[in-house]
């Protein structure tokens, strides 16, 4: 919990929250870690998005697809980044 206490605590959603209370807030928030690999799809166009979720490692990329199938990035995000947030 220490690494996501840490990250959690540069994400602007979490600025004026002091880092000793930052494990009860993660708690009561219903936080939980999910470890993806390269190439798994969080959300496809159109799914209902129930959470948001701050990246603790690594990068994300939002990926829009055509029906042609060519894909282009549409954003990358990095460690201490949230996503999700629009569509919640």
């Amino acid at each position: 919990m220490e690494k996501k206490t840490e990250i959690s605590v540069k994400s602007m959603l979490f600025d004026r929250i002091d880092a000793m209370d930052m494990k009860s807030l993660l708690s009561c928030l219903g936080a939980k870690r999910v470890k993806k690999t390269t190439g798994d799809i969080l959300w496809d166009a159109g799914d209902k998005v129930t959470a948001i979720g701050l990246i603790l490692s690594g990068r994300l990329q939002i990926i829009r697809e055509d029906a042609a199938g060519n894909r282009a990035i549409i954003a990358e995000l990095n460690s201490g980044e949230l996503f999700g947030e629009s569509f919640v």
